[in-house]
């Protein structure tokens, strides 16, 4: 059940930064280019599936804890599920809320608005330098010497 409720909130996330970056895409600004670009989509889905690993795993280690914790102090009694289940769904949004603020955090001390917008600039520009430059410009300061076979 765990498995195939993580399954659609992976889904449904991919499917709202889809449907986000749609609106954005078919927007044509002034200078005649879309407002956003294939690089602004596959950065926004990967940094929300990493955000989304490190929530998963942290509130699975937070909930574990707390409920060995429960467990040892109360004598090996069960915790209701109803209670597993709100703790849970608190701890969630909870640890989201402070992924999400140190996400925002770090893209600012980097100069952007938030991480996808900084790594779709960084492939794009990575895609740039490659598609303009040649060969031999890139490689201009490595020398060649050939050996004599003895």
């Amino acid at each position: 059940m765990v498995l195939k409720g993580g399954g659609v909130a992976v889904v449904l996330t991919i499917c709202m930064d889809m449907a986000e970056w749609y609106k954005d895409y078919s927007e044509i600004g002034l200078d005649g280019k879309r407002k956003k670009d294939f690089y602004d989509l596959a950065a926004k889905v990967g940094i929300d599936l990493i955000k989304g690993g490190i929530v998963a795993a942290l509130t699975t280690a937070t909930v574990a804890t707390c409920l060995t914790v429960a467990a040892t102090i109360a004598g090996a009694a069960a915790a209701p599920v109803i209670l597993v289940v709100v703790g849970t769904i608190a701890v969630t949004v909870v640890l989201a809320y402070w992924i999400d603020r140190a996400d925002k955090a770090i893209a600012r001390t980097v100069g952007a608005q938030d991480s996808s917008a900084w790594l779709a600039k960084k492939a794009r520009d990575t895609a740039e330098y490659l598609s303009t430059s040649t060969k031999d410009v890139r490689y201009s300061h490595y020398s060649i010497t050939r050996k004599s076979p003895i």
